[in-house]
Formats: C-alpha cells, structure tokens, sequence
C-alpha cells in the first residue's frame, strides 16, 4: 500500500461528512458512490441499505427520527384545499397553477424531508416555460409541453413565494415534525423547542386575565360563540373538531367529550375521522366552566336536538370557519387581547397544560396527536418536573377556577 492517504468530503441535509483515510484512489471513488447513493434514497424518501447506514455513520452523519413522511403530491393537495377555504377562491388559482405546471412535476413524488436549499434553486433556475396542449381525454388531466424559453423573473419569484407558503403550511399545521427546515426560508429551522417559529407562528394567551376578557366578551356578544370559545380553550380542540360536534357526543353526567368527527374546510362537509387521521374516538374530560356555557346555549339554540349540531346556523348546518374568524377577530378587538385566532385558543390550551404540571404523554392523548414529538412543542414552557393531573385547566369569563393550579 502507498504511503501517500487520499481523502475526501461530502454533504447530506447539511452535515459535512469526511471519509476515512484510504490508500488508493479507487476506495475513495468507491466511499464516494456510496454516499451518492444513500443521498439520492434520503431525499426520494428510501430506506438506506446496511452498507450506506454503516458509511455515513462512519463519516460522522447523525440520524434523525421524523414525525413521519409526507410527500410533496400529498402536502399540495391539502394546501390547495386549505388555501381556497380560509382565503378568497380566486387566490388559490396562482398557487394552483404553480404547483401543476412546475412543482409537481418535478418533484410531486419526492419526500418533503429530502428536498434542500440547494436542490431548489437549481429547479427554479432551470425551470422553462410551457405550452398548455389541453385536456387529456382519457385521463381527464392537463398536458403541458415543455419549451426552450426560460421563465420570466416574476414568474419564478411567484414560484418560489409558493413554494415557500406550502411547507410554512406543513409547519403551521404539525404535518412534518420538528426537525423540519423549510428548504426555501435560509435559518428557518424547527428545532425540538421550536424556538425559531415560535414568535411568529406559535400564538397562545400567557396572560390568564387576557382569557378571562375574551370570554367575558364572547359571553356579551352572543352565547354560541360563548360556548365554542369556552369549549376550545378548555379542551384544546381543533376548530374543525368543534364545528363538527353534536349533542350526542356530550356525556354530561360522566362529564366527557366524545370526539371522532371534524368538518372539512374545503367542502364544509362532516366526515368521521379527525385531522390526525385516527379513527378511534378521543375522549376528552369536560369541566365545570364548558359544561355551564354548552348547556346554557343549548337551552337558547333553535337546534338543541341530540343530533343536531351544537354550533349550527339558522338552518341547522355547521357553523362555517370563516364566520367563526370573522366574529374571533370582532370579540378579540372588543376584548382588548391579541388576535391570536381560533387556533390559539388550542396553544393556550395546551400551553398552560404544561405549565400547571401536566404529563406531556397526557396532553398527547388529550389533543389527538399521531406522535408525541408534535407535542412536545409545548415542553419548552415547562421549568419543573410535570405530575399527573386530569383536569388542571379551567378557564372561564369570571377567571380560573379552582381546578387551575
């Protein structure tokens, strides 16, 4: 063997890897295809062979475990429906077009955990006009054919400003977990305390007289709203569980919540399954403070059947997301709080579940999520040892009760 050691270097998802000192030059060609090869699979979303996971682990490359894979062709399709329901129709369209013209064909089947910085400006900057060729018969989809001319710098900005809007949605709404960096946004990293979002995307009431205003405006405004805000910040809910609930999935005497429907915002329709995707039904424990507001606008409402649902319009269907975004902004202005949006109201709760001594293991169950890493988001807030309690929050328009620690 040669005196004389080669050596060389790589990158994956941002750590620099060095390989081991070799003797020839074709070991290190040889540790170099590896390394491409185990890259490739990591970002098409493939297992790693034994061989690749010994390489790398050599080089100094550490593993990190993942909520769970979504792919770019799964994350538009809810984003798409997200977007045409919280905003104006029409504003979806571009977004629309972006995704089905450039983005999905490219990368639709790609693992959104493998897609870097780096591979996404070479795809904008190699990114080419194309021709729309119509409807495809059979198949019913769009034909696109590609040209030579390159996309005008507005549009690719356009592009970029979309694809940077559906991974902040995969952020926003705990599809991807903590270690997720949106590839489009340079130092925008969730790490496990979700430090670098949390000023701007993770809104919560510290304050326990803030939520005591804003119910006590709910309760002058109207006792529907009343009720659904008391629920929600009680219980840590998702919006569309609230909007989805009946009579019937109230056990008042045993004092629980039985959820295991939500109303999709796209359609407005209610289908038995919650966002999570989990079929079982969550059972979650009522206190005092919702029991009265739920009753009390049970005894007002048109609708107080036991299959009717609890918060409905004058005709009896679900109360719509943008009517109930409309009238939180109302009370929060009336209230004088943060506009923290309904969504907030489910971070307050969650919040102050740790902080008065809960069980992170226990708010999992509670708040419906798939994996206990999206949970731990709250932990942060936590500065002592958690104990087990099962209804430590309780908040109502005259301030906490006695179960608020």
């Amino acid at each position: 063997m040669s005196d004389k050691t080669h050596r060389t270097h790589s990158t994956i998802l941002g750590q620099h890897l060095w390989s081991p000192r070799f003797g020839k030059k074709g070991e290190v060609k040889e540790w170099q295809q590896v390394v491409r090869d185990a890259r490739k699979n990591i970002r098409d979303g493939k297992e790693l062979s034994a061989r690749q996971r010994q390489v790398l682990q050599s080089a100094g490359f550490e593993f990190q475990t993942y909520e769970g894979d979504i792919f770019v062709n799964d994350l538009a399709a809810r984003f798409l429906k997200w977007r045409a329901a919280e905003y104006v129709s029409s504003t979806a369209l571009p977004n629309f077009d972006h995704l089905r013209k450039y983005i999905l064909p490219e990368i639709g089947h790609r693992n959104v955990y493998g897609l870097g910085p780096s591979e996404l400006r070479r795809l904008l900057k190699n990114l080419k006009q194309k021709k729309y060729l119509g409807r495809d018969k059979e198949t019913d989809e769009h034909r696109y054919e590609a040209t030579d001319l390159p996309l005008s710098h507005n549009t690719i900005q356009k592009i970029k400003i979309t694809l940077s809007l559906l991974f902040d949605y995969a952020i926003e709404e705990d599809l991807v977990g903590d270690n997720f960096v949106n590839p489009i946004k340079k130092g925008r990293r969730r790490q496990g305390s979700r430090k670098a979002t949390t000023d701007e995307k993770f809104k919560y009431w510290e304050s326990v007289e803030d939520i005591s205003a804003f119910l006590k405006a709910a309760q002058e405004r109207d006792l529907m709203f009343y009720a659904l805000a008391t629920l929600t910040v009680n219980t840590g809910a998702r919006k569309s569980e609230v909007l989805a609930l009946r009579y019937d999935d109230f056990d008042f005497k045993n004092e629980r919540l039985f959820i295991n429907r939500m109303l999709e915002q796209n359609s407005l329709s209610v289908v038995s399954r919650t966002k999570s995707g989990e079929d079982k039904t969550r059972v979650v424990p009522l206190n005092e403070a919702t029991q009265s507001a739920v009753t009390l606008w049970k005894k007002k409402s048109p609708h107080s059947g036991s299959g009717d649902y609890v918060f409905s319009r004058a005709n009896g269907e679900p109360f719509g997301p943008r009517q109930l975004n409309d009238i939180f902004t109302e009370v929060t202005k009336t209230a004088d709080v943060e506009n923290i949006g309904p969504h907030g109201l489910r971070h307050t709760y969650a919040t102050h579940y740790i902080i008065n001594g809960g069980r992170v293991e226990d708010l999992k169950e509670l708040l419906g999520h798939s994996s206990i890493t999206t949970t731990m988001k709250y932990v942060h807030m936590v500065k002592k040892n958690l104990k087990s309690k099962d209804r430590i929050v309780s908040f109502s328009s005259k301030g906490p009760s006695h179960d608020t620690v």
